[in-house]
């Protein structure tokens, strides 16, 4: 009643009736309205199939808009250092040991990159961690072959830290273990961890038993 009373009124009340329609010359309430909405544009049925596409090959998808967006870790770049051939983009590479004595950092000799070959071999030394790995990028996955390790110090431990620059990772963005989700005989022997925000997604996968761990800058 009550409501049926107060429509009654903005009928009989030209002031207050015309209240209710200054959005229609509101133009910042017309662009949200039109953002909001843009997606109506296009047939549902495109819709689902470029959601499809995007979920399968690992694009980005613009929820607001509902289209495929651009990845904001690339998957068609990737370089590598000028000396050590280390990975530098789409994210960059870390060799690390780490034991009571602090950390020691694999460094880079010069700032100089190339980005013409999607595969990259290298040695790696760093203090009494020694070895040998390759890396292929294909489809958006990056390949470590780690090879011909050698590591004097038992109580030294050997990280591989890899950071993805604009990735956010606040607290709750991490999940550990993820390959689990899809059934594997290989059983403990792989070790995963993926990291996630807004925007996208990075799985770190391991077919060893190793700890993955995740940093504000990326595994």
């Amino acid at each position: 009643d009550d409501l049926a009373d107060y429509v009654k009124k903005v009928i009989s009340d030209k002031e207050l009736w015309e209240s209710y329609h200054k959005w229609r010359n509101d133009e910042d309430a017309l662009a949200a309205f039109e953002s909001a909405y843009e997606f109506t544009r296009s047939n549902p049925s495109c819709r689902m199939c470029r959601w499809a596409y995007a979920k399968k090959y690992g694009l980005g998808w613009d929820h607001g808009k509902q289209q495929v967006r651009s990845m904001k870790v690339p998957k068609e770049k990737f370089c590598t250092s000028a000396d050590h051939a280390l990975v530098s983009k789409p994210f960059s590479e870390h060799w690390v040991t780490r034991s009571e004595q602090g950390e020691t950092v694999f460094e880079e000799d010069s700032d100089g990159e190339q980005c013409s070959s999607l595969q990259a071999d290298g040695d790696i030394e760093v203090d009494s961690f020694k070895g040998h790995r390759r890396v292929v990028q294909h489809d958006g996955v990056t390949d470590f072959i780690i090879s011909d390790i050698t590591k004097d110090q038992a109580d030294t431990d050997v990280i591989l830290r890899l950071k993805f620059p604009g990735v956010r990772n606040p607290d709750g963005a991490c999940f550990y273990n993820t390959h689990t989700l899809v059934s594997t005989t290989r059983g403990s022997m792989i070790s995963s961890a993926t990291i996630q925000d807004d925007q996208i997604k990075v799985t770190i996968l391991a077919n060893w038993k190793t700890s993955v761990t995740s940093t504000g800058e990326g595994v």
